[in-house]
């Protein structure tokens, strides 16, 4: 009697064939998901950052600005005194909204704003109230 050890080249063909077709359907799946999950933080950092200023301009009693220089990147200033910079992912820009925003020293904003970021993909909306609530969501 023959004694059969280990696989024959056709089944190990057949495996991975298989894996193949699988690996081939999840691959642009994990693309797509990883450039929402990058859209999304950009929109969670805008937000963060629209509430660090509200912090700083009632803590401190001084005027803080959002101000955009341009579509892939904005400054947070106090006084005219600037914070910080911060530029968006590649791939990432503001489609629309205002390029500044303001709180008084009281720590509200001056008016509403809402800021559309995108990807050239899909959108996300990140809006700011006058009492300073910030909330991020899809736009579908």
């Amino acid at each position: 009697m023959l004694k059969k050890n280990g696989f024959t080249y056709i089944e190990i063909a057949i495996v991975i064939s298989i894996l193949g077709i699988i690996f081939s359907l999840a691959f642009p799946n994990y693309r797509l998901s990883r450039r929402t999950n990058r859209l999304y933080a950009e929109a969670r950092k805008l937000s963060m950052d629209i509430q660090f200023m509200r912090e700083i301009s009632f803590s401190h009693q001084e005027e803080t600005k959002l101000l955009f220089i341009n579509d892939e990147a904005y400054k947070i200033t106090r006084d005219n005194e600037e914070i910080k910079t911060v530029y968006f992912e590649a791939g990432i820009k503001k489609k629309t909204g205002p390029d500044e925003i303001t709180f008084k020293k009281d720590g509200l904003l001056l008016s509403e704003a809402d800021f559309f970021l995108t990807n050239y993909y899909e959108d996300i909306k990140v809006s700011a109230n006058t009492t300073g609530k910030v909330d991020v969501k899809w736009e579908i």
